[in-house]
């Protein structure tokens, strides 16, 4: 039985970008897939046939993960690249039995934005990924594995590293927030950066390194931040967020 993992998760895992990742995977014939997890309601979609294309039906997306087509694919991929985690337009195929002997595939286009929808990979593709170095952007990195939540084994031997924008951002905000000795909660941290991203004036953030929050229905959402010279746009979820400040409250001490 197939298993899949979030591509942005193997993004983080490996400090790459979801774009970079899916791109390379397309490259070498591995399909992205769209992941439909429980919901409130059905998922609008129109159904839509290649050999017919004026003809149209409205269909309910069911739940589990369906391979997106090759242009969607790409479009994807290229609204990774903008951090653009939109859906409408997205076209999915989804397949029914008629028989034992007799499959139907269906191309499924979304009509509305649904946040609970991810993009996931076959985890039997990871193996399609090249190899890193043991580490990379601080993160230890090493050959991909097929387990849930631990993608690469660790490698190689570890050794300092220097604190990103974030990094200094959250040790300026927990100086300034935990004079009193007393320790501000994880959550507490994040809705102060939240707050920060619509400051015109920003009071931690002098560098301006925030650039926006992306909220999720079913998530905490996650925070765009500039990195690096290149000011190159990086995602940091909430379990991102609480693992830098952990490290970050272990060195201050």
């Amino acid at each position: 039985m197939r298993s899949y993992v979030k591509l942005e998760d193997v993004a983080e895992e490996r400090g790459e970008s979801p774009a970079k990742i899916g791109r390379t995977l397309v490259r070498n014939g591995c399909d992205l897939y769209l992941h439909f997890g429980e919901a409130r309601k059905s998922r609008a979609g129109v159904s839509f046939y290649p050999d017919h294309p004026t003809l149209r039906m409205e269909h309910n997306i069911g739940t589990g993960d369906h391979p997106l087509t090759k242009d969607s694919q790409e479009a994807v991929i290229k609204r990774l690249g903008r951090v653009d985690t939109t859906t409408v337009g997205l076209m999915v195929l989804v397949y029914w039995n008629l028989d034992a002997t007799e499959q139907v595939e269906y191309q499924i286009e979304l009509m509305e934005q649904d946040n609970t929808v991810c993009v996931v990979v076959d985890s039997e593709d990871l193996k399609f990924l090249p190899p890193l170095p043991a580490y990379q952007d601080g993160a230890v990195t090493g050959s991909p594995t097929a387990r849930k939540n631990n993608f690469f084994e660790n490698s190689g031997k570890k050794k300092k590293e220097s604190p990103t924008e974030l990094d200094l951002l959250l040790k300026n905000i927990i100086h300034a927030e935990e004079k009193s000795g007393e320790e501000t909660s994880a959550n507490a941290i994040w809705n102060i950066i939240k707050k920060e991203i619509n400051r015109k004036t920003r009071k931690y953030d002098r560098k301006n390194i925030l650039s926006e929050f992306v909220s999720s229905e079913n998530l905490l959402g996650k925070i765009i931040w500039k990195k690096g010279k290149k000011l190159s746009k990086t995602s940091c979820t909430y379990r991102t967020f609480e693992n830098k400040l952990s490290k970050t409250r272990k060195n201050n001490h």
